[in-house]
């Protein structure tokens, strides 16, 4: 499609919900309809897509990346959202394990200061392995 069918089409439209659907401002396409200019590539780009058009004006072959490029970030953005969840959850379950470590030793030292005192004569609870 070339830039100005691109205009003949929008001549029939509503420019504000052509704006709202694509993105490219009001006032541009407003030039455009007036006779002031034409559509830079990626507009015109955007217009073919709003119109259902199959034609592409990517002018080279690193622009057709840019879209697998974007793919690529995209899954590489979730592995990374992945791999952050089980960080926190391996580093939760360090913690849960820290502060059960930690509970056991505050009642074993407070069996070990009674018993010294002489408040109590329990016998000292067998440490298990693991826990």
């Amino acid at each position: 499609m070339t830039p100005e069918k691109a205009i003949e089409k929008l001549s029939s439209l509503n420019l504000k919900e052509v704006s709202r659907n694509t993105g490219i401002p009001y006032d541009r396409m407003a030039k455009w309809k007036q006779g002031k200019g034409l559509p830079k590539p990626k507009d015109l780009q955007q217009l073919i897509d709003y119109f259902n058009g199959t034609t592409s004006i990517k002018k080279d072959a690193d622009a057709e990346k840019v879209p697998g490029h974007f793919e690529e970030l995209l899954r590489l953005k979730d592995q990374v959202i992945e791999n952050y969840k089980t960080i926190v959850d391996d580093k939760n379950a360090i913690i849960d394990m820290q502060i059960a470590e930690i509970q056991r030793l505050k009642r074993e030292l407070a069996e070990r200061t009674q018993d010294m005192d002489g408040v109590s004569h329990k016998k000292p609870v067998p440490r298990v392995k693991g826990a």
